[in-house]
């Protein structure tokens, strides 16, 4: 399997920031994506000279309205990754992994 991924270094770091659990500066925001509803996890940022309140989206909510199909690179959709995943955890039980490891594994 080649080794691609979508997820750039600021996603990662952003994924590591959210699950840390060491910053308070995250919120889970309702919104639209081209019209459609969905929601986002966004970073929450004050700005004090003007006094206003940024949002920042970190990722976006797939929703049913937004269309499209969520697959991973080899067009397999969620369900199924899952399947592979569980497969691959239950491979490993018991290692310590990082998480590019373990994907690497699927």
């Amino acid at each position: 399997m080649e080794n691609e991924t979508n997820i750039t270094p600021e996603m990662q770091e952003a994924f590591e920031a959210i699950a840390s659990g060491q910053f308070d500066n995250f919120a889970l925001f309702s919104c639209y994506l081209d019209g459609q509803p969905t929601a986002a996890i966004v970073s929450v940022h004050d700005d004090p000279v003007s006094g206003r309140v940024y949002f920042s989206p970190l990722f976006v909510a797939v929703t049913d309205s937004i269309g499209g199909r969520l697959t991973d690179h080899d067009g397999v959709p969620p369900a199924e990754s899952r399947e592979a995943a569980d497969a691959a955890r239950d491979a490993v039980d018991g290692v310590e992994l990082d998480w590019d490891s373990y994907f690497n594994l699927l």
